[in-house]
């Protein structure tokens, strides 16, 4: 319901948190949201519930396991958050997770059928790349759309990305001269050229 109860009763039995950790675990690795298309992401508040339980590394490897497995967006977006916390904490094998779901997103969205490609898989793809964005900079952003490209120029122009919110948000994070670069970067690669 939003009213921290979870969190206060966690730092209430600091002594005995020991008994929260499944719990808690459940929590970050499974899609509890009642309407996840409305819900503000929950990651802060799961990030903080793991602090007060601790053993960090047991959830870390957890999440990174159920990331492998999901094909969820929900639950990958809400995944990604945690991970990208973990990162901030100073856990680099975090965004190596997300690194690695982004190249095997990839390549099982390429092998789909065009009427499977609704629009949450290629919103998916979308929400890896801008975590890769946020964790690695701009190169990486040059990097995913140049494999992006390719798979879009094999597939004959499938869109495989949410255009409309990848680029905008892309800009918003790196800047007003965002867009010289990407047309600077497109004269360089086949891929990234067909991407924008």
């Amino acid at each position: 319901m939003g009213l921290g109860s979870a969190i206060l009763e966690l730092k209430r039995n600091n002594d005995e948190k020991e008994k929260f950790r499944e719990s808690v675990l459940y929590a970050c690795i499974h899609d509890t949201c009642l309407d996840a298309q409305i819900e503000d992401s929950r990651c802060d508040y799961l990030f903080e519930a793991v602090g007060l339980v601790g053993k960090k590394d047991y959830f870390l490897d957890a999440i990174v396991s159920r990331m492998e497995m999901t094909d969820n967006h929900h639950l990958i977006r809400q995944l990604c958050g945690l991970l990208y916390l973990f990162w901030q904490d100073g856990f680099s094998e975090a965004g190596t997770a997300i690194r690695n779901k982004f190249r095997d997103y990839l390549s099982k969205i390429t092998r789909m059928k065009k009427t499977s490609l609704k629009r949450l898989p290629a919103d998916t793809l979308t929400s890896l790349t801008l975590w890769l964005c946020d964790i690695y900079g701009i190169k990486e952003f040059f990097s995913c759309a140049e494999r992006i490209g390719q798979e879009m120029i094999k597939r004959r122009d499938r869109e495989i990305v949410t255009l409309f919110w990848l680029v905008p948000t892309a800009e918003e994070i790196f800047g007003k001269t965002f867009m010289k670069t990407f047309e600077k970067e497109a004269k360089k690669s086949e891929g990234i050229r067909h991407l924008l």
